[in-house]
């Protein structure tokens, strides 16, 4: 089945999985899937297509980045609405804000000088990272405010008071300078400590929350679109416009590995929960999912246009893809798409898994947000299924390897 409407994001409830065994190479993987532990019909679907769990518009124009809140008050066991999910949002509009499932707009953060192409919170749901066309990486905590009856405090303090609650409490505590470009990603260590940037300056940068910068890592040609630490938090990759992908060793910031094959700009990079796989997509209209060794596994065609994110599902074996032929995708690691989503005449520019998996939400270039349910099968899509599956090109990855520079430079500051 397939759901259609216009300019939204869109959430998608997956249910069913099963256990599949795949080959690649001379490895042979258990890929287990998310199970949906509820029997009694709360959270499972009887339908076979995709509802929409709600509609809403979020920002202005584009949005570049959606993420998860964390919900304390979320409980899985239950019976759950839209209004429990929490979506963390960044926009050309030059804001940040968080909305209900439902559409009711929580936290609206301005002032930023600009578009917004990333907002992340940390792990520990503690704080927003903001970033985007002023090069600035803003940090974000919530906090109590003025208290006390309205009469009795100062003109300043109200002005406080009704500021911090239109932006859901969220206050800026932080602004971080040093790149020298745009900020197009930011992204957190699993511990909470540590920021990780990257821009059109060409760099990589990771910080600590005092402003500090810890490494400027240096060797992509062109921007740098995406950035993400591993699990371990050992390893720093990122995607360019050159067309690589870099894997850097955190210890010493040196480059250990580049993954070539893409034909066009790479825009978007994600490693899987288990440290197993990463994901890149990218302007040549293509997905490729590696080992982390820096084996390709498999290169996925079946998008019409650029392809602008990639997710894996969160404990599952399941990527999802966004596009600008208005399209969101889902695959299993073997490159089979399992369920296409069309939207109408907008493209997509961002998704996230809900915490759970879910959910999965869409974000597309007028700004709007739609939440859907999705039950999943287990079998391909019969129509053009064939086409999914798309060798590696050797030849090309051939090509890129001989007109590859060793020379990197790297400034570390440990």
């Amino acid at each position: 089945g397939e759901g259609q409407d216009g300019g939204e994001v869109v959430i998608t409830k997956t249910t069913t999985m099963t256990i599949e065994q795949k080959k690649v190479g001379d490895s042979v993987g258990t890929l287990i899937r998310r199970v949906d532990s509820v029997t009694d019909g709360t959270r499972s679907p009887k339908s076979t297509g995709p509802k929409p769990l709600g509609t809403f518009q979020a920002h202005e124009r584009d949005i570049w980045s959606l993420c998860m809140m964390p919900n304390p008050s979320f409980d899985e066991s239950k019976s759950w609405e839209p209004k429990d999910l929490q979506i963390l949002s960044a926009g050309q509009d030059g804001t940040v804000r968080i909305h209900s499932g439902d559409g009711e707009c929580l936290a609206l953060l301005p002032d930023q000088e600009g578009p917004v192409f990333c907002a992340s919170v940390s792990p520990d749901g503690k704080i927003i990272a903001s970033a985007g066309y002023d090069s600035t990486i803003r940090l974000w905590v919530q906090v109590p405010g003025p208290a006390g009856p309205l009469e009795e405090l100062t003109k300043d303090e109200r002005y406080r008071r009704t500021m911090l609650e239109g932006q859901g409490q969220w206050d800026l505590v932080r602004e971080i300078k040093g790149h020298t470009n745009i900020i197009n990603c930011v992204c957190w260590n699993s511990q909470s400590n540590i920021i990780a940037s990257c821009s059109n300056d060409n760099t990589v940068r990771t910080w600590r929350l005092d402003g500090t910068c810890t490494a400027v890592l240096k060797g992509h040609k062109d921007d740098v679109r995406s950035c993400m630490f591993t699990p371990d938090d050992k390893y720093l990759i990122s995607g360019s416009w050159d067309r690589h992908v870099r894997i850097w060793r955190l210890i010493d910031g040196k480059c250990v590995q580049t993954l070539l094959g893409h034909k066009n700009y790479v825009w978007c990079i994600d490693v899987s929960q288990d440290g197993d796989y990463i994901a890149t997509c990218s302007w040549d209209e293509t997905c490729r999912i590696w080992a982390r060794s820096g084996k390709l596994l498999a290169a996925i065609g079946g998008h019409d246009d650029r392809v602008t994110h990639c997710r894996f599902v969160p404990d599952g074996d399941l990527l999802a893809t966004a596009s600008m032929d208005c399209t969101a995708k889902l695959w299993t690691l073997t490159g089979k798409c399992i369920k296409t989503y069309r939207k109408n005449d907008f493209g997509l520019q961002s998704l996230c898994w809900s915490l759970t998996g879910y959910e999965l939400i869409l974000g597309s270039v007028d700004g709007g947000v739609k939440v859907w349910e999705v039950p999943l099968g287990g079998k391909p899509e019969a129509k053009k299924q064939d086409s999914y599956d798309v060798t590696a090109m050797p030849e090309i990855c051939k090509d890129q390897q001989t007109k590859k520079k060793p020379n990197l430079t790297v400034d570390v500051n440990l």
